[in-house]
């Protein structure tokens, strides 16, 4: 089982880096009055898609990022010292490649497996979002809490079968996004949408093929997150996709 320490990591990162070396002895700063309280995971120094001036500071070493979207990422860029972000691999490698933060302040955790890290047991598991979206499970035994952080999650039944999901069922507490969590909202399934896309568009060029016109497709996006739908247009239309 792994264990990390997030303060021995920032230590290490930081001496490797131009930076003041972050050896020596270490004494945190307390948590702000106005700290967002969805942005910490309760018993810890764990704060959950933080990033920016408002939520990074000397309190904490231990930076934890759900995925890749711009309001999650915010206070990210070559600079970042401020400690370990620990994420999905996926999220690590864009973190590294399109935002240029050093390797060295980034640890990419496997999915589905218990980390220790703090003395907190840690687990990711798919949030069913973008790629490399995850949900944080923490359990605490210094106080016998339980945690969810769901980050961007987009439900599915099949999580109900999820082995880790099920061991936090009774958690002491959820932090759920709930964007869409009213009954005026329903959705079909992510398949079911995706398919439709595909299967309008195929619709639409056979139509052309007849009538001799073209119509040019456009499928609004941004830096990740519909990868899914751009895949089924391309194998079920069998045409190219520009990006």
């Amino acid at each position: 089982m792994v264990a990390l320490s997030s303060l021995d990591l920032w230590r290490r990162a930081s001496a490797s880096g131009d930076g003041a070396s972050g050896g020596g002895g270490h004494s945190y700063s307390r948590f702000p009055s106005d700290f967002p309280f969805h942005k910490r995971i309760p018993g810890t120094r764990f704060v959950v898609d933080g990033l920016g001036a408002q939520c990074a500071g000397d309190w904490s070493r231990a930076y934890f990022l759900t995925h890749f979207h711009g309001d999650h990422y915010a206070g990210l860029a070559p600079s970042w010292d401020k400690g370990m972000i620990f994420c999905s691999q996926v999220t690590g490698h864009l973190v590294v490649g399109a935002l240029g933060v050093r390797r060295d302040f980034v640890v990419e955790l496997a999915m589905n497996s218990v980390i220790w890290i703090d003395e907190c047991q840690v687990t990711l598991v798919d949030a069913n979002h973008c790629p490399g979206a995850v949900q944080f499970l923490v359990e605490v035994p210094e106080h016998g809490t339980r945690f969810v952080h769901t980050g961007d999650m987009r439900f599915t039944p099949v999580m109900k079968e999820d082995a880790s999901l099920c061991n936090f069922v009774g958690a002491d507490a959820v932090f759920l996004d709930t964007t869409y969590c009213n009954p005026k909202f329903v959705f079909p399934a992510q398949e079911e949408s995706i398919s439709y896309i595909a299967e309008t568009i195929e619709r639409m060029m056979l139509q052309e093929e007849r009538s001799q016109q073209r119509t040019l497709f456009l499928i609004s996006t941004y830096v990740i997150g519909k990868e899914k739908i751009l895949l089924a247009v391309a194998e079920r239309c069998k045409c190219m996709i520009y990006v």
